[in-house]
């Protein structure tokens, strides 16, 4: 790829990009303000049904100053009535809550529980282009994967609300980016005493965040081993397991604490209920594939009602998919050896595909924001692929026009659901 776009096109795509951009962020301000709290739906938009539930462990956390213990599942009678069934995450989104809360109060704290969600997702989105930029250092593989990640519906709607979610996402996208920006085995960019300090409090911090950020103890000690076998320096494991174990040690109080009282580490009995092992037929992993599709394009539930819409869009998101996987197959196959950075994104998303597949065949859940660990990965093999495919074509900024209608495609489900 060229370094830079010229002319013209330079001047069209930073235009386009920055307009765009704006209108998304401005977007993600106002969803904060109109998504409704709660399971109810007002403007075409439907609250999170669990919502009030992770703002419950925000209010106990700044009421009573201790964790609260779960004692009951989202499956049990009652449970969305008494939205107590949260408890079991881990506590570091809660506790910043917690904090806005008791300076705040509930009404206000709970709006700014949600603003601070919004900065989480609208910094994951600069951190997204920034590691695009660092992969492959191309302002058009930058751009597409900033207005990509920008407009994404379900990053935005639940970067919008109070939950764990947005927090996960911003510190997967800090550990992406401190590795690609690191560079391969044999950049000169060594990890130094405290990079290699904040790399640990990363690891640690997503695991008191979500533990689904667990996977990324796996891509750091790849990339560490990777290197130290390039390099043949025993040094740059010993090094990648004094990141590894130091994580670990200081997220394991927490994990402690689930095995004595839930008698399982990652608890996830408690959080979504008895093991499901519904992926037996082929009935229920296509209906499981369709599902996945939907609410990776589409995060609210008033819009599945089977219409002849709704499947159309779902058909139109399909299409996307595959065509993105054609493009990027090819990308690859005309790259021949792939860049470090690059064969590092493809572990982290290929990582995260296995921890969804593996939840949905203990516990049927198949929800698309499951997949945003791999967030940054997404963006770049959406980006990278398509700016190249119009370069070779001498219409490099017309990608972006790409960027912009597949993030925004999501918006036609909205025509298919629940005005109020």
């Amino acid at each position: 790829m060229h370094t830079a776009a010229t002319g013209t096109g330079r001047f069209s795509g930073r235009a386009v990009f920055r307009s765009f951009l704006f209108l998304a962020i401005a977007f993600r301000l106002l969803l904060v303000a109109i998504v409704p709290f709660g399971q109810t739906v007002r403007y075409r938009f439907e609250g999170l049904n669990d919502e009030p539930a992770h703002f419950n462990y925000v209010k106990y956390l700044a009421l009573h100053h201790s964790f609260p213990v779960q004692k009951g599942t989202v499956k049990d009678p009652g449970a969305f009535t008494r939205n107590d069934f949260e408890y079991y995450q881990p506590p570091l989104y809660y506790a910043i809550g917690a904090v806005l809360y008791a300076v705040f109060g509930m009404r206000t704290g709970l709006y700014c529980c949600r603003l601070f969600s919004c900065v989480c997702g609208i910094l994951t989105v600069f951190l997204i282009g920034a590691a695009a930029y660092k992969t492959v250092p191309h302002p058009l593989v930058k751009y597409y994967a900033l207005l990509f990640a920008a407009f994404s519906l379900t990053h935005a709607y639940f970067s919008a609300l109070v939950s764990n979610d947005a927090l996960s996402w911003l510190i997967a996208a800090m550990i992406v980016y401190e590795l690609v920006s690191a560079g391969g085995p044999h950049s000169r960019r060594n990890f130094s005493p405290g990079r290699s300090t904040c790399l640990a409090l990363l690891l640690a911090a997503g695991m008191l965040t979500k533990s689904s950020l667990a996977i990324f103890f796996i891509v750091v000690a790849a990339y560490f081993f990777m290197s130290a076998f390039s390099l043949r320096k025993v040094s740059t494991a010993v090094q990648g397991c004094g990141i590894i174990g130091s994580g670990a040690l200081l997220a394991s109080p927490w994990y402690i604490r689930n095995a004595m009282l839930y008698h399982s580490v990652m608890a996830l009995n408690m959080g979504f209920g008895p093991p499901s092992h519904n992926l037996t037929t082929m009935r229920a992993l296509l209906g499981f594939l369709e599902k996945t599709l939907h609410y990776f394009w589409f995060p609210m539930q008033h819009g599945i009602s089977g219409s002849t819409g709704v499947r159309v869009c779902n058909a139109l998101g399909g299409v996307i998919l595959v065509a993105q996987v054609i493009a990027l197959a090819c990308y690859l196959f005309r790259i021949k050896r792939p860049l470090f950075n690059i064969l590092l994104l493809g572990l982290v998303l290929i990582l995260t595909i296995i921890a969804y597949i593996s939840l949905n065949v203990s516990h049927l859940e198949p929800e698309g924001r499951f997949l945003l660990p791999a967030f940054p990965a997404i963006a770049f093999f959406c980006a990278a692929p398509v700016v190249r495919l119009f370069e070779r074509r001498g219409a490099g900024s017309r990608a972006l026009g790409v960027a912009v209608v597949t993030a925004l495609f999501p918006c036609l489900y909205l025509l298919f659901t629940k005005a109020a």
